[in-house]
């Protein structure tokens, strides 16, 4: 059995690029595409990759049940990304109602599904989806993520460029732990040495 993979922001600047590898994927039978504008023409582009996972467009509010409906697992980027000048506070104010109306959304179509959350700031997002999986009582906290993965790469990115080691001397660890009345998520730099301990 391939899963449907749903995508919630597929228009934007990490929805396309994210749904392209998707869309690559052997593993995937379906990939459904949600966004407010513009997702039919990506869904269209998509569509003439040779693979086998077959693409869905569905624009607005209005479509989202039908995009949500059976999918395995749904992918969460959407959200305004953050601006020069703006605070994490700014950010949060904008993004945590788009991630509880969608989550709202997954927990009535699809509440058994993976839900990876990518919206920033992740660690204030995710505790907000989990409170409103738990208010329709589907909420497992083995199919809620919280993806820092774009967070590593660039931090990553920007250390090599600062010399302070290279690409193949050091790496991030993010922790990401998240409790009810604790958020933390906070870079921590390690080496090699200790990449080999946890391996």
């Amino acid at each position: 059995h391939s899963p449907k993979v749903a995508v919630l922001g597929a228009s934007g600047g990490i929805g396309q690029p994210l749904s392209l590898l998707l869309k690559q994927s052997p593993l995937i039978s379906q990939l459904s595409l949600y966004d407010i504008a513009h997702v039919k023409g990506v869904a269209a582009d998509l569509s003439h990759i040779e693979t086998q996972a077959q693409v869905t467009a569905h624009l607005g509010p209005g479509e989202l049940a039908e995009c949500l409906f059976g999918a395995n697992v749904v992918i969460i980027p959407a959200g305004m990304p953050r601006k020069p000048g703006m605070t994490r506070d700014d950010l949060f104010n904008t993004n945590a109602s788009i991630v509880a109306e969608l989550i709202d959304s997954c927990a009535k179509n699809c509440p058994k599904a993976m839900i990876c959350i990518i919206t920033n700031p992740v660690n204030s997002t995710v505790p907000i989806a989990a409170e409103i999986l738990k208010r329709h009582n589907v909420y497992d906290p083995k199919r809620l993520f919280g993806v820092t993965t774009l967070d590593v790469v660039r931090s990553n990115t920007f250390i090599a460029q600062a010399k302070v080691c290279s690409f193949f001397a050091g790496f991030l660890i993010f922790v990401f732990r998240i409790l009810l009345c604790e958020r933390f998520l906070a870079p921590l730099l390690a080496g090699t040495q200790v990449l080999q301990f946890f391996l």
